[in-house]
């Protein structure tokens, strides 16, 4: 799988390894960032037509088509969900499209229409007073 780091990305690594004490803090705190940022991820695989298995993940919605149309004449390519996905809409994250109220952090679709903007989070147990756009 191709993986292109993104700015943001890895600005977090160099601050890793700026604050680290050790070589080994920092291999155990970038392995750690790496995984989480792989787990929040958008991937692709593909489904060959008669075959009832997805082949897959691969990087780019264009990279899977390049594997599959080697592969088989006929086939679809089928968006996967990250896994951290589902954890950060239910516990907050991080990431960009997520609150950046501090006692929020849930994603976008789970604040309530307030008008035409979002408002506050649906979570019973979240505090947050409305929307804020995590850049």
């Amino acid at each position: 799988m191709k993986i292109t780091p993104r700015k943001n990305e890895l600005a977090a690594i160099v601050e890793i390894l700026e604050a680290a004490k050790s070589f080994e803090d920092a291999a155990r705190a970038v392995y750690k960032r790496a995984a989480e940022v792989l787990a929040m991820r958008d991937t692709w695989a593909f489904v060959p037509e008669g075959m009832g298995v997805a082949v897959g993940p691969y990087g780019s919605r264009k990279e899977a088509e390049e594997v599959a149309s080697r592969i088989s004449t006929s086939y679809r390519i089928v968006p996967l969900s990250p896994p951290g996905r589902l954890e950060g809409n239910l516990d907050g994250a991080e990431w960009s499209g997520y609150c950046c109220s501090n006692s929020c952090t849930h994603a976008r679709f789970m604040h309530l229409m307030d008008g035409t903007s979002y408002g506050k989070c649906s979570d019973k147990k979240c505090s947050c007073g409305g929307w804020r756009e995590r850049k």
